[in-house]
């Protein structure tokens, strides 16, 4: 008889763990797939997915040899009929969707960019600026006497307009048909010993031969020479701050490169003679063209001996 303070016993969680097998059944083993069995799923897999190729190929071959009709509608087909009879009857907004319109504000003007202050520049820079500057002053002078001296041998005594233009006018005149250049065969006029200044456009212009100022290939003046002189820097001096350009010619016997540097020196010495007789501040141009510039083309002596020559260029300053 079991007392009332004993516990009753626990059941066991597992009750066939300790009952033995049934005698005659062998144990069950574990199914695991060989090489062959694995072989055996391929071959399979593979003979379904030639059937199906097989059977689509075939269908289609059938299809393409033997068309046939078909009466009735697909039903992919009644089912797309369907839906869009449904979507028919949805109801449907009463007009299309409008968006307030909303105002575009018109652009605000664009503001100028305000210069920007150019770098304050050193007085070396500054002064080798000014001395670029005079270099293009004395080309641009000299460019302007050259057009005058060949304007007036072309005949027009009073040249009007820009360089650009007269310079245009100048190669028209020049390429015309009309020209009647000189003939050989013209009688040749006695070469005067200073020509007389002329004025053209403001400008007083005097060609001086150089066989009175200089000797042959030298640029240093003879002492006959400073008489000469003297009397246009006497009248030099009625036109203070007067820019004064000075240019050297020569005839076309001789090396051209020679002849331009010969030319230029004696332009510099007449020059540097005159500045030394004058004070004021006036602007000297030099320049030498050597045979460039010819006024004649005649080969003759007399031609030549006029085309050696010192021209003189005065252009009063126009608002002293």
């Amino acid at each position: 008889m079991q007392s009332p303070f004993e516990l009753p016993p626990t059941p066991d969680p597992q009750p066939n763990r300790n009952r033995s097998r049934r005698p005659g059944r062998p144990p069950a083993r574990s199914r695991r797939p060989g090489p062959w069995g694995w072989l055996i799923t391929l071959l399979r897999l593979a003979l379904l997915l030639g059937l199906g190729i097989a059977g689509v190929l075939g269908g289609v071959a059938a299809a393409r040899w033997v068309p046939g009709t078909i009466t009735s509608t697909p039903p992919l087909e009644l089912a797309l009929r369907q839906l869009d009879q449904w979507l028919t009857r949805w109801p449907r907004s009463p007009g299309p969707l409008t968006l307030p319109t909303v105002p575009i504000p018109s652009p605000s003007p664009t503001l100028s960019a305000s210069p920007v202050p150019a770098a304050p520049l050193s007085p070396d820079r500054r002064k080798a600026l000014q001395t670029q500057l005079q270099a293009l002053e004395a080309d641009l002078n000299a460019l302007i006497g050259e057009a005058t001296a060949i304007e007036g041998e072309l005949g027009n005594r009073n040249p009007t307009g820009p360089i650009e233009q007269r310079v245009q006018a100048i190669a028209q005149a020049l390429n015309s048909t009309g020209a009647n250049p000189r003939s050989p065969s013209s009688p040749t006029q006695s070469v005067p010993t200073q020509t007389t200044p002329t004025q053209t456009a403001g400008r007083l212009t005097i060609a001086l031969p150089t066989d009175l100022l200089f000797q042959d290939n030298h640029s240093n003046l003879q002492p006959a020479a400073g008489a000469i002189l003297d009397t246009i820097a006497a009248d030099l001096q009625n036109y203070p701050g007067a820019t004064v350009r000075i240019a050297g010619h020569s005839d076309a016997i001789g090396d051209p490169v020679a002849n331009r540097e010969l030319t230029l020196r004696r332009a510099k010495a007449v020059g540097q003679y005159l500045a030394d007789r004058l004070t004021g501040p006036y602007r000297w141009v030099t320049a030498g063209f050597g045979a460039s510039r010819p006024l004649t083309p005649d080969p003759d002596p007399a031609s030549q001996q006029r085309n050696r020559r010192i021209e003189i260029v005065i252009e009063p300053l126009l608002n002293p």
